[in-house]
């Protein structure tokens, strides 16, 4: 029962996190500093790679809760 989680969403949480946070970096980053907002591109560009980096670690700790604790 490798990667098994409690609840029937774990995989739409992780997806949702990978997905919104690679749309932010293509769409959103690009097109703030393309119209010359590059403060708000940085932060598209942080919040994206934070959602990003967010899937990982909620896949990675329900992979280890799930190897070592379950």
């Amino acid at each position: 029962m490798m990667y098994q989680s409690e609840s029937g969403y774990f995989q739409y949480v992780v997806f949702l996190f990978l997905a919104t946070g690679a749309l932010i970096l293509t769409i959103d980053a690009k097109r703030l500093k393309a119209s010359n907002m590059p403060r708000e591109g940085k932060y598209a560009f942080l919040l994206g790679w934070l959602n990003i980096l967010a899937g990982i670690a909620v896949w990675g700790g329900n992979w280890v809760y799930s190897a070592f604790f379950a």
